[in-house]
């Protein structure tokens, strides 16, 4: 029996807060020196190949990882709070590309008749969203001025 897309979106969302439990609150990313604690990711855990594969910073049960006395997980509560504040920034992400592309379509801009244009921007009170259509396949590059949402399609 197949689930249902309530089962899925519940599983999803489970698995992200899995995640975000597993995660330390001072990970930048491995592209970053330093974590938000001030250790030198190499200095504490070596370079080169598979210097991360076991960094305490995000890793699953399955694994053990190296020592860090500055790990810091988040709480399941924590967790779920993060994972709800994600959630609505994602719902009016995509409110807002709803909107600057219907925005477009009235201006004539899709795929054909490329072109760049602004409106005001539908989730801060005094941002401009300002977006370019690609005339090739019609998809958008859009940012807001004051920095609210971007994306690039």
């Amino acid at each position: 029996m197949s689930k249902t897309l309530a089962e899925k979106k519940s599983e999803q969302k489970e698995r992200s807060i899995l995640r975000i439990m597993s995660t330390c609150v001072h990970f930048t990313g491995i592209q970053h020196e330093l974590c938000k604690a001030g250790i030198n990711y190499h200095d504490q855990f070596g370079s080169g190949a598979g210097c991360f594969a076991n960094i305490p910073c995000s890793h699953t049960k399955d694994e053990s990882p190296r020592e860090c006395n500055k790990v810091q997980y988040p709480t399941r509560s924590e967790a779920e709070a993060e994972e709800a504040e994600r959630e609505a920034h994602t719902k009016k992400a995509m409110n807002a590309m709803r909107s600057a592309h219907e925005d477009a379509k009235a201006k004539g801009l899709r795929e054909g008749n490329g072109g760049s244009s602004s409106m005001k921007c539908p989730l801060c009170t005094d941002g401009e969203l300002r977006y370019s259509v690609a005339g090739c396949n019609g998809h958008m590059h859009a940012g807001c001025t004051n920095g609210c949402v971007s994306w690039m399609e």
